[in-house]
């Protein structure tokens, strides 16, 4: 006799970014930048486009700027904070330093996740394939394609556990650990290459 139960399939489920983490945007820095820095001029670095990039924070990148007060706490770049680029290509990366120096301009989304997400695991899902189809999704039609931080909000994350988000966020660590190994691997047997080569020319 065939059951007339059947097992239903869970429905996978979606939050809404703007209910897992709080996101605003950094500061302008020429209503705080001193054009004239003296002794009594606060020095700090400032987080540029060129040191963003897909989960990766180049601090070489940073540039040097002098205020004239101290910069809101707010502004400054806490560790485990991501930072997201409002313009193409839409990359962010998570802070993984401790330091009170460094400002996160208005040109980047700041978003601090709450306890239901782990910051890593959520920055590698925010730089995907996938995510950035949303967001290019979202600024469609408009004049410039900046993304508004209604917008950023609006983006649908999948829910899933805290354990096996973890989980996840190790195993990616782990994977782009390999292939930067790889990567670096490859260079040097290039460097090997062109140096025999030279030196037999």
């Amino acid at each position: 006799m065939i059951s007339k139960h059947h097992k239903k399939t869970k429905k996978e489920e979606y939050l809404k970014l703007g209910q897992i983490a709080d996101i605003y945007s950094g500061v302008v820095l020429s209503r705080i930048k001193s054009n004239n820095p003296n002794e009594d001029s606060h020095k700090y670095h400032v987080i540029t486009k060129k040191a963003v990039n897909n989960n990766f924070m180049d601090t070489s990148q940073f540039e040097e700027i002098y205020t004239n007060k101290e910069i809101d706490d707010k502004f400054i770049a806490k560790d485990k904070t991501l930072v997201m680029k409002l313009t193409p290509p839409y990359s962010l990366s998570i802070i993984a330093f401790h330091r009170e120096d460094v400002i996160i301009p208005s040109n980047f989304a700041i978003i601090h996740v709450n306890n239901e997400f782990d910051e890593f695991y959520l920055s590698y899902v925010l730089n995907s394939n996938n995510l950035r189809k949303q967001i290019i999704k979202l600024v469609e039609g408009t004049p410039f394609p900046v993304i508004k931080l209604d917008y950023l909000n609006d983006i649908k994350i999948k829910k899933i556990g805290i354990s096996k988000q973890i989980h996840y966020s190790k195993l990616f660590s782990l994977l782009n650990k390999r292939k930067n190994l790889l990567k670096r691997k490859l260079e040097i047997e290039e460097n090997i290459i062109k140096l025999t080569i030279d030196s037999l020319s």
